[in-house]
């Protein structure tokens, strides 16, 4: 939620929210950090019920709404600034993090690009529409919402091994579009580059970490066809002509007739900017900026 990319759970499936709760453990044993958090939530009558032991977290499940993974942290010390360590419950040892360290990067690797709006930043702000967000973000939330609809209920790439390939695939493109091709092409990129290993993907505020730590060669064949498809994909919808077409490919890649949404939200700020005189044309095309050839209102009212 930090980043600003969350995307609306499809149909069944809850929202997945994280809480990084950093704290000065009494003990230099992991487990008894993990321990300490999971029976002092338990004291409390309403989440006992809800609680449930994760590998490195643990979740208060809020059936049929959202659930909350609540990480147990403390200050890495050896490594300093916003790094942390967490406990591992099957490893029984401290792995490496740093969620502070990764926001700052991730919000750095935003302005390569230039806001449409200028936003307030809040410590931990609401999900803000589209027309405000980075580039970046827009794209990431794109990369995810083709994940959940490709995966369904399948194990699916973890958002945040997604949203570092992208970040550290993006170059700055001004247009979603645009980013997204380069994204994906960059992510090809590193796939074949890595063959016949995998791509490494660690935490770039703190390389101990590797988020890719889960994968196995069934997972990561999963990811490396859907990347492939996912390419294509994109380079057909930005190749295609006509409204029926760009939301036919955009229901199949992005689902709940999100195309037939998305054009009539064009099509509806097409008509309003041409009704207040700021639709013109350019050698590329329709635009709603200033200095193309403006396009005259018409006033045949339908015949």
């Amino acid at each position: 939620m930090a980043l600003q990319t969350t995307v609306k759970p499809r149909e069944a499936e809850e929202f997945d929210l994280d809480l990084v709760l950093q704290v000065e453990p009494i003990s230099q044993d992991p487990l008894v950090l993990y321990e300490q958090v999971y029976r002092r939530l338990a004291d409390h009558g309403a989440y006992v019920q809800k609680l449930e032991r994760m590998k490195r977290c643990i979740r208060l499940n809020y059936s049929g709404e959202f659930h909350l993974d609540i990480l147990p942290a403390r200050a890495d010390r050896s490594r300093g600034g916003t790094a942390v360590q967490v406990p591992d419950r099957k490893l029984e040892q401290w792995m490496p993090s740093n969620p502070l360290g990764y926001r700052d990067w991730f919000e750095e690797r935003c302005t390569l690009a230039v806001l449409l709006k200028e936003a307030m930043q809040e410590p931990l702000p609401s999900n803000a529409p589209a027309t405000v967000k980075a580039v970046l973000k827009r794209a990431v939330q794109l990369i995810k919402r083709r994940r959940d609809v490709a995966f369904a209920n399948d194990e699916a790439p973890r958002s945040v091994v997604l949203t570092t390939l992208a970040a550290r695939s993006y170059s700055g493109e001004p247009s979603v579009s645009g980013a997204l091709l380069t994204i994906l092409k960059a992510i090809v990129g590193e796939i074949e580059a890595a063959w016949p290993e995998r791509v490494v993907i660690v935490n770039p505020t703190n390389p101990a970490e590797r988020f890719c730590e889960a994968w196995t060669t069934e997972t990561y064949d999963e990811f490396t066809r859907f990347i492939y498809a996912f390419q294509q994909e994109a380079e057909a919808l930005v190749a295609a002509r006509g409204l029926a077409e760009i939301g036919r490919r955009l229901n199949v890649m992005f689902g709940e007739q999100v195309g037939v949404r998305a054009m009539n939200e064009y099509v509806t700020k097409l008509t309003e900017a041409r009704n207040v005189g700021a639709l013109g044309f350019t050698a590329s095309g329709l635009t709603t900026r200033g200095g193309a050839n403006p396009i005259p209102k018409h006033t045949f009212y339908g015949r």
